[in-house]
């Protein structure tokens, strides 16, 4: 008898197309990379768990995920982590992703958060309001500027 261990270390473009019934998915623990458009048009799912191997996440892999309503990081993973269930990288630099179909209306984004993943809002469906950290370099706040498709914004003072 002979057994064959398969170890995944990288999911890639459009993988999710044989996982697309699932609601709520976990990544296997080998999965070291979510590669561009790997969960693109993922129908059904509200609830992706990224787990303790994850160590990089293109840009657009979770690109069209119209019924996702959260993300989960688990506590040992180094690289990410989710508050609200928004996605952000583990120093709280960057926004990785909000959830499509977040149930929040309104998004406070924390101070350390300096840099957006160019499909961070990318059709937010209910969020109406979002609230931005203060900076005083005028290159990110265009790049807030030029991502937001939300009915209102505020930039916070802090004052």
């Amino acid at each position: 008898i002979y057994f064959v261990a398969i170890v995944i270390v990288e999911i890639w473009n459009k993988n999710w197309y044989c996982l697309n019934t699932y609601k709520t998915y976990s990544l296997p623990d080998t999965v070291e990379t979510i590669s561009n458009y790997c969960f693109h048009i993922a129908p059904h799912l509200k609830e992706l768990t990224i787990t303790e191997g994850c160590k990089t996440i293109s840009g657009n892999a979770l690109f069209t995920m119209p019924d996702l309503e959260r993300f989960i990081v688990v506590k040992e993973n180094d690289y990410f982590v989710a508050l609200d269930g928004v996605l952000y990288t583990k120093n709280m630099s960057t926004l990785v992703r909000y959830p499509q179909a977040s149930p929040m209306k309104e998004c406070i984004v924390p101070q350390p958060v300096s840099h957006l993943n160019p499909i961070s809002f990318i059709d937010a469906t209910k969020l109406e309001i979002l609230i931005l950290p203060t900076t005083n370099d005028d290159e990110i706040n265009n790049q807030w500027l030029k991502r937001l498709n939300v009915l209102w914004f505020k930039i916070d003072k802090n004052d």
